[in-house]
């Protein structure tokens, strides 16, 4: 909304409201990697021994997608998709203990923006801080090797994710900003 001239100088922030109201989306990608791996050994069927503990691929590709509703001058929620999947093994054929993963993410987002982006033009400079929580969907495989020979065993689970971001952005133009 346009900012009403009879406020005066030194306005509340909130009552003025440079910042867009309205829905917005945002799309992303890029690179994760690990820094915290689990821990896991392949049981042997045929004699019940564990064998070397699985070495974590610790680079994964990103992609997802937000959608978020204004609840005030600085509070936005929203929805989060996200898919993360580490590149595949299988067709390695050097002799291996790995353990890859693929993650399915849908969480309920609330948005802070501790210094906003505005629409007007006044900031093109913004930090903002997101809380996410919600379930993931896991699909992971190991590979290890029994007599010189590669065996693949895949499985599945689902996990309570909580994640924490905080996110520094420079506008390029109205609907455009990177950081």
């Amino acid at each position: 909304a346009e900012p009403q001239e009879e406020l005066g100088p030194g306005a509340s922030y909130a009552i003025v409201c440079p910042r867009r109201t309205g829905s917005s989306f945002a799309a992303f990608g890029g690179f994760l990697s690990t820094r915290k791996a689990p821990e896991a050994v392949v049981k042997s069927s045929s004699n019940g021994s564990n064998g070397t503990p699985l070495t974590f691929q610790p680079l994964m590709y990103s992609f997802g997608l937000d959608a978020s509703i204004a609840m005030g001058p600085s509070f936005d929620v929203g929805l989060r998709g996200t898919i993360s999947a580490q590149p595949p093994t299988i067709d390695d054929l050097t002799l291996q203990n790995s353990l890859g993963m693929d993650e399915y993410l849908l969480q309920v987002l609330g948005t802070w923006h501790i210094l906003a982006l505005d629409d007007i033009g006044f900031r093109t400079f913004g930090v903002t801080t997101t809380l996410g929580l919600g379930p993931s969907f896991l699909s992971y495989r190991t590979r290890t090797y029994v007599d010189s020979t590669n065996v693949t065993s895949t499985g599945s689970g689902i996990a309570i994710d909580a994640t924490w971001n905080l996110q520094v952005m420079c506008a390029i133009s109205r609907s455009i900003a990177f950081g």
